[in-house]
C-alpha cells in the first residue's frame, strides 16, 4: 500500500476529515485531498505532523508492523514432517527490512527536495 493510501485509511479508521488534517498542516481541504489521492506527495514534515496527529510512529505510518514471536504460526513441512518456524520469521524479518528500506528512500528523497527548495530561496 502506498503511504498516501495509508495516511488515508489511517484518516478514515481513525473518523478525522479531510479538512481538519488540512487545517492542522495549514492546507486548504483541496490541497490535502491531492496528496492523499497521490497527485501531490506528503511532505516529510507534513508525516510528522500526521503521525503526532495520529498518534503514531512514522513506521507505522509507512506499514511496518512488529513481529511478535508469540503469535508466529508454525508449520510442517508435509515431506519430511519437521516444524518450519523459523522460516516465517525470515520472511517477515526480510519484508520489514525491504520497507524500511523504502520508507529511507522516501525520506531521502523528500529531505533531498526540500534542501534543493531552501537552496533556491537562498540563491534568491
Amino acid at each position: 500500500m502506498k503511504i498516501n493510501e495509508r495516511i488515508k485509511s489511517i484518516r478514515e479508521m481513525k473518523k478525522i476529515s479531510q479538512e481538519a488534517l488540512a487545517f492542522e498542516l495549514n492546507l486548504n481541504q483541496s490541497q490535502y485531498s491531492r496528496r492523499e489521492s497521490g497527485e501531490i506527495a506528503f511532505s516529510s514534515d507534513e508525516i510528522v505532523k500526521l503521525a503526532q496527529i495520529f498518534s503514531l510512529k512514522i513506521s507505522e505510518i509507512f506499514g511496518e508492523e512488529a513481529i511478535s514471536f508469540n503469535t508466529l504460526s508454525f508449520s510442517k513441512d508435509k515431506t519430511s514432517g519437521q516444524t518450519n518456524d523459523f522460516t516465517h520469521v525470515k520472511d517477515k524479518l526480510f519484508e520489514q527490512f525491504e520497507m524500511r528500506i523504502k520508507e529511507k528512500e522516501y525520506i531521502i528523497e523528500l529531505l533531498q527536495g526540500k534542501i534543493m527548495e531552501l537552496e533556491r530561496k537562498n540563491n534568491q
